[in-house]
């Protein structure tokens, strides 16, 4: 399994997350993390980021190969590199 690295909040209110090497990257919505964690405090979303990050880069790897991730990590989103 992959391991995951965060890139940090996204200006749009999400989290930048990538599997290490750096060639597949994705979203977290603030919304899934909230959800999960009863918070909006981006400490908050960090641990439960660093918590879950074998599960949210196992949902990656879903979602490059065309497959849907389980809930609630269906919710992730894969994006382009961030610039």
């Amino acid at each position: 399994m992959s391991t995951l690295e965060l890139d940090g909040p996204d200006g749009r209110g999400g989290y930048r997350v990538a599997l290490q090497g750096g060639e597949t990257h994705g979203l977290i919505p603030a919304e899934l993390v909230a959800d999960q964690t009863g918070s909006t405090a981006q400490t908050d979303a960090e641990e439960w980021i660093a918590a879950e990050q074998g599960r949210i880069a196992q949902a990656l790897e879903t979602l490059a190969q065309g497959g849907t991730p389980p809930a609630p990590f269906d919710r992730i989103q894969l994006t382009g590199a961030p610039t």
